[in-house]
C-alpha cells in the first residue's frame, strides 16, 4: 500500500494510492474482495473525509476472464469506503473468485482520491497534515491489512522577521527589516 500526490490537467492536487497483493501458484481465492477506508480527520467535531474518483482505477495482475466491480458508498458515520470485488464467469455464472493459475502473480490496484477542501483548508504544516488510508484484502477467509499515509496540507503559519536600527555606545548598527 503507497499514495502519492499527483497534480491533475487543471492544477488540482490530488493523491493516487496503490494497493498490490500477491497471488500464489494453484491457489484460487475465494470471495476475493479488497475494502478500503479513504481518509478522514475529526476536526472540531466535523468528520471530513477524502472521495474516490470514479474511473480513475487501474488494475494489473487479473487473467482472460477475471473482471471487478467497484462500490464506493459513504458509512453511516460519513466515511468514505469503497469495496472491489474479483470474479469471473464459468458456465453462465459469476464466482466472486480470482482463477486458479500455474504461475504467481500480482494484482496491483492503483486509483485517485481527491482531497476534501474543508479539510485541507485546515490544515498546515503542522496540524491536520496526515492522510492515512486502511486497505484490507479478504480471500479464502484471512483479511490482510495495510496502511499508507501521504502529508497534504493547504496552509503553511507565516514566518516573519522585523527588525529596526538602532544605535548602542555611538556605533552604528543596521539591520535591514523585511526577509
Amino acid at each position: 500500500k503507497q499514495g502519492t500526490v499527483v497534480t491533475d490537467a487543471a492544477g488540482k492536487r490530488l493523491i493516487q494510492w496503490t494497493v498490490s497483493f500477491d497471488v500464489p501458484t494453484n491457489k484460487e481465492y475465494t470471495n476475493c474482495t479488497l475494502k478500503d477506508t479513504l481518509p478522514y480527520q475529526q476536526i472540531d467535531d466535523e468528520l471530513y473525509s477524502d472521495s474516490y474518483i470514479e474511473g480513475s482505477e487501474q488494475i494489473s495482475g487479473l487473467l482472460d476472464g477475471e473482471n471487478y466491480e467497484i462500490d464506493p458508498y459513504a458509512t453511516s458515520d460519513g466515511k468514505n469506503e469503497l469495496t472491489v470485488k474479483f470474479y469471473y464467469m464459468e458456465n453462465g455464472q459469476k464466482k466472486m473468485n480470482l482463477k486458479v493459475s500455474d504461475q504467481a502473480r500480482k494484482i496491483q490496484f492503483t486509483y485517485l482520491t481527491e482531497p476534501n477542501e474543508k479539510w485541507l483548508a485546515n490544515s498546515n504544516v503542522l496540524t491536520n497534515k496526515s492522510h492515512k488510508n486502511s486497505a484490507t484484502i479478504s480471500a479464502r477467509g484471512q483479511n490482510l491489512t495495510k496502511e499508507a499515509t501521504v502529508e497534504l496540507y493547504e496552509n503553511n503559519p507565516d514566518i516573519t522577521k522585523d527588525a529596526e536600527a538602532f544605535t548602542s555606545n555611538k556605533k552604528s548598527i543596521i539591520i535591514k527589516k523585511g526577509d
